[in-house]
C-alpha cells in the first residue's frame, strides 16, 4: 500500500512538471505535448512516451553517473536528443538492442558531466555555487545555484559551443588561466546583454535567444555583421532595430527548418542569416 501511495505521487509529481515546462518552455515541448478535446493527441502520446522510455533507459546509469538520478534532467535530456535533430546529446546516446545504455555511452556521459562540473567549479561568479554554509536555507540555496550552474555549462554542450571555448577552458572543462577566466567572464557578460535585449525587443524564447547570444558574444564579426550588414541591431550596444524585430524571429524560424532537414546547426543559422544580409 505505502509502494502504491508513493508511486502513485511520484506519477502525479511527473505530471505536474511536465505541464509546468510545457507551458514555459512551449518550443521544448511543440509537437510532442498536444491536447485536444482535453486529451493528448494520439501522436503526442508515442512521442512523449518514446522521450519517458528514454530517459527511463538513461536513468540506469545514475549509479555510475550521478546527476543521471534527477528525472527532469533525465527526461530534458531524452526530449533533446529525440527531437532536435541536431542535438549534440544524440552522439552521447547509445542503446543496446536489450534496451541498456553501451559502455561507450556511459563513458561519454561521465565525461560530459565531469566537464560540466569543472566548469561550475571554476571561479566564475555565475557559474560557480557559493560557499558553504551550515544552515539548511543556505545549503538548499546552493544546492538549487550549483544545479543551475552545473546546468549552464549542459546548455553551452547542448548548443555545440564546449569545443569553442578551447582558447579559455582546458579539456576537463577547467580555465586555463586568470587571463582567460576575465576574458570568458567578459563573453558571458555580453552574452547577458545580447540576450535580454533581443528578448525584450523580439520576444523570442530564453532557448534561442540564449544561443545566439553566447554565439555572437564569442565572435565579434558576427556581431559586426548584424549591425552592419543585416542592420538587425543600432549603432551603439545590443537593441535591436525595427528590421530585426521583423526579421529575426523569421531567420529562427528558417534556422529550425533547415535543422528538421538534416543541416547542422551552425551551417542553418549561417544560411538564415546571410539571407537578410
Amino acid at each position: 500500500m505505502l509502494k502504491e501511495k508513493k508511486d502513485a505521487r511520484e506519477r502525479e509529481g511527473r505530471r505536474i512538471a511536465l505541464a509546468r515546462d510545457s507551458i514555459v518552455n512551449p518550443s521544448d515541448w511543440e509537437g510532442v505535448i498536444v491536447i485536444k478535446g482535453a486529451r493528448l493527441t494520439g501522436g503526442s502520446k508515442r512521442a512523449l512516451q518514446n522521450i519517458l522510455d528514454r530517459a527511463d533507459t538513461i536513468g540506469k546509469l545514475h549509479e555510475e553517473v550521478k546527476q543521471l538520478g534527477e528525472e527532469g534532467l533525465r527526461i530534458a535530456i531524452s526530449r533533446d536528443s529525440l527531437i532536435d535533430s541536431d542535438s549534440d546529446w544524440k552522439d552521447a546516446i547509445e542503446i543496446e538492442r536489450e534496451g541498456n545504455p553501451t559502455n561507450r555511452c556511459k563513458q561519454k556521459f561521465l565525461e560530459i558531466f565531469s566537464k560540466a562540473e569543472r566548469i561550475a567549479h571554476s571561479g566564475i561568479p555565475r557559474l560557480t555555487p557559493p560557499s558553504e554554509e551550515n544552515t539548511y536555507k543556505k545549503r538548499e540555496e546552493k544546492k538549487g545555484k550549483e544545479s543551475l550552474n552545473i546546468g549552464f555549462a549542459l546548455s553551452l554542450y547542448r548548443e555545440g559551443l564546449l569545443s569553442d571555448l578551447a582558447k579559455y577552458l582546458n579539456l576537463d572543462g577547467s580555465v586555463k588561466n586568470e587571463t582567460a577566466k576575465k576574458a570568458f567572464m567578459g563573453i558571458l557578460d555580453q552574452a547577458d546583454k545580447i540576450k535580454s535585449d533581443l528578448i525584450r525587443d523580439t520576444g523570442i524564447l530564453l532557448r534561442d535567444a540564449f544561443g545566439i547570444a553566447i554565439s555572437l558574444a564569442m565572435e565579434p564579426s558576427y556581431i559586426s555583421d548584424w549591425r552592419n550588414k543585416a542592420q538587425w541591431f543600432g549603432k551603439d550596444g545590443f537593441s535591436v532595430t525595427n528590421k530585426g524585430k521583423r526579421e529575426i524571429p523569421v531567420a529562427i524560424q528558417i534556422t529550425g527548418a533547415l535543422r528538421k532537414a538534416g543541416v547542422p546547426k551552425r551551417i542553418a543559422g549561417g544560411i538564415a542569416t546571410s539571407l537578410f544580409m
